[in-house]
């Protein structure tokens, strides 16, 4: 992750989590800590929700809000620079900004859906990074443009620094 950005967080994508043999599905972290009678730990750090529980990613939707305040945060951009690195080597891309957060899984609809993703739009202060097979997605931006991430999303956010371990 890029270290010039004022705030940084990680919001969860579905997800399977399994704890003794049992297997379920969630789209937050507090849904998972209420079915498995687990207290959410206060801070809830992604150190700690591995420990808590085998995770496995499934799809990679970034949730409404989620991009809704990426739109609100891009300014006047009009186009995303995507760069891709896959076991064939890295790709590059420019798309348009808003038909990546048209889609709830934007990744699935690049010409390379797997792999390391880093995304910024052009002229705008936020950086995303995707990896695969974790059910997560990084932003990096302005304090207030995490704070209104975590305020619209607490259930799916985790506030992060660039000491905290990523994923």
């Amino acid at each position: 992750m890029p270290a010039n950005y004022e705030g940084y967080c990680a919001i969860v994508t579905p997800w399977r989590a399994i704890v003794d043999g049992q297997s379920f599905e969630f789209d937050e972290f507090d849904a998972a800590y209420t079915f498995f009678k687990k207290p959410r730990p206060t801070p809830l750090t992604l150190t700690r929700w591995h420990d808590d529980f085998h995770i496995l990613e499934l799809s990679h939707e970034i949730p409404w809000p989620a991009r809704d305040i990426l739109r609100r945060f891009s300014r006047t951009a009009s186009s995303l620079f995507v760069r891709c690195d896959h076991w064939d080597g890295p790709q590059y891309w420019k798309v348009d900004l808003n038909l990546v957060l048209a889609f709830s899984d934007p990744f699935a609809e690049m010409p390379q859906p797997f792999g390391f993703f880093d995304a910024f739009p052009h002229q705008s202060p936020w950086y995303l990074v995707r990896k695969d097979d974790e059910p997560l997605v990084y932003f990096g931006g302005s304090h207030e443009m995490i704070d209104v991430m975590h305020d619209a999303m607490p259930e799916k956010t985790i506030r992060m620094t660039l000491d905290d371990r990523y994923y």
